[in-house]
């Protein structure tokens, strides 16, 4: 996939991918692409070493994920995928990518 790498943003946020005593949130208008910048997180979080077993990303505007509405939801969503791996991974090196919901 060919996306714009929004340096401008990433530079920004690069100081925060490894602090794990605040939650990022990234928002913006509907297309305006934060999709893209999180998918170029992604990239760069398993670029410089992190797991892409590591790494979980879903879009909530997918007709998969489209019903989750509540926290409770999400973290049922998260437990799932990880009983899936089989893996219980550490937090300090777990990142939930996903887009804003609605």
């Amino acid at each position: 996939m060919d996306w714009y790498p929004r340096e401008n943003y990433l530079k920004k946020i690069r100081d925060f991918y490894h602090a794990t005593d605040i939650i990022k949130v990234i928002t913006g208008v509907r297309r305006c692409g934060k999709s893209c910048l999180m998918e170029t997180i992604a990239y760069e979080l398993k670029e410089s070493g992190i797991s892409a077993e590591n790494i979980i990303y879903f879009d909530l505007d997918s007709k998969d994920y489209n019903k989750i509405l509540k926290p409770e939801q999400l973290e049922r969503l998260i437990d799932k995928i990880l009983k899936r791996r089989k893996k219980v991974l550490p937090v300090r090196h777990r990142f939930l990518l996903c887009p804003e919901h609605r």
